[in-house]
């Protein structure tokens, strides 16, 4: 772990962690619909977001840069799955996991 500077000249870092938020484990939604899986993190450095979706990235233009969270817009079937939050930095790694449902109209 390499040390970063923090207050006062102290030189520290702080592993990732991923704060509940009240963001269920399990979300259903309608297709056509719109989901928001938040990841609120904290760390420092600021911990970097990348979502998996079972197991593959995320396209980047579907996270939401400053928050963390991944927005889905107009939900199929298809993006049914289970979802990673993964936050990290130098200083550890955090995992949060949302499995999504998706049914059809």
């Amino acid at each position: 772990m390499r040390a970063v500077p923090c207050s006062n000249g102290v030189w520290c870092a702080e592993a990732p962690t991923i704060e509940d938020g009240g963001q269920e484990t399990e979300v259903t939604a309608t297709v056509g619909s719109r989901v928001l899986l938040r990841c609120d993190v904290i760390g420092q450095p600021r911990p970097e977001v990348t979502w998996l979706k079972d197991g593959a990235e995320v396209d980047s233009g579907r996270v939401e840069r400053r928050s963390g969270a991944l927005q889905l817009t107009a939900v199929t079937v298809n993006d049914s799955g289970l979802y990673e939050c993964v936050a990290s930095n130098e200083a550890g790694t955090a995992r949060r996991e949302v499995v999504l449902y998706v049914q059809g109209t």
